[in-house]
């Protein structure tokens, strides 16, 4: 059964299988990509025991409300790249039968999912992360994150990782390992909600690119090892420089700076 771009740009809004061997299938690329009239879609019974590439599976279907996934695991995948991407109605997703050890790219996998308001990452792992970037951009109604004790040895780009999740108060990065991040740049650009971030777990020694704006903190930011060369507040928006209610609380290895834009200083 050819797998890649099946159902691309179809009208059905349900699609029902009786029977299906995809046994052998590594490439589901694009599969529902574009099914804008698709609201409910049930592929539990395939076998993803072959797959490699799941890249933009589901991207587009901006109209599904329901999707039932297999119990059992993927095979060791190479991309969940833009696998959810724009799926506007997706208040949930399930992401326990995805093996993820392997691949180096989540960029965009959840990125337009305006009404996705949770999603347990638990299953996943991010051992060969590389690209992270916009994983959860305009996820307009996310309300929490959870990366605590993942490990992610690899990833480099975390650019616009959260770029305008609205109502995120804050993301729990306890333990989150992450030794060679290089470009962090709008990683929580227009976060209005934000409220709280420790990153102290991060070690950004290696950055060429931070955070842009500090616009989206109304309280605290706990941060760790910035070079000074980039730190974040090099570029504040206008409205942290209008606020002096703000604090903001930053652990740079034992160094302090001045926001070069505006009269807060960061400090420890």
């Amino acid at each position: 059964m050819k797998t890649s771009k099946r159902f691309w740009s179809s009208s059905f809004k349900e699609i029902k299988f009786d029977k299906v061997n995809t046994s052998s299938a590594t490439d589901f690329s694009y599969m529902f990509s574009s099914c804008g009239n698709l609201q409910k879609l049930d592929i539990s019974m395939f076998d993803f025991s072959s797959a490699e590439n799941l890249t933009s599976m589901f991207d587009y279907c901006n109209s599904l409300t329901e999707l039932k996934v297999p119990k059992k695991k993927t095979a060791k995948l190479k991309s969940v790249s833009r696998l959810f991407y724009g799926c506007s109605a997706l208040e949930s997703a399930d992401v326990s039968w995805l093996d993820t050890s392997g691949c180096d790219s989540f960029s965009y996998m959840f990125s337009y999912c305006s009404q996705l308001k949770t999603v347990d990452l638990s299953p996943l792992s991010f051992e060969s992360a590389v690209n992270l970037n916009n994983m959860f951009s305009f996820c307009l109604k996310l309300e929490s994150v959870d990366l605590s004790n993942k490990k992610a040895p690899l990833a480099e780009d975390f650019h616009e990782m959260f770029r305008r999740c609205k109502v995120l108060p804050t993301v729990n990065f306890t333990k989150f390992d992450a030794p060679s991040g290089v470009n962090f740049s709008s990683m929580f650009l227009e976060c209005a909600s934000l409220k709280e971030l420790d990153m102290s777990s991060f070690k950004t020694t290696n950055a060429t690119s931070m955070v842009q704006s500090a616009s989206c903190l109304k309280r605290s930011i706990s941060a760790a090892l910035i070079p000074q060369r980039s730190h974040p507040w090099a570029v504040c928006s206008a409205s942290a420089r209008n606020s002096l209610m703000w604090i903001l609380h930053i652990l740079i290895h034992q160094m302090s700076f001045p926001c070069t834009e505006c009269s807060i200083n960061a400090g420890v």
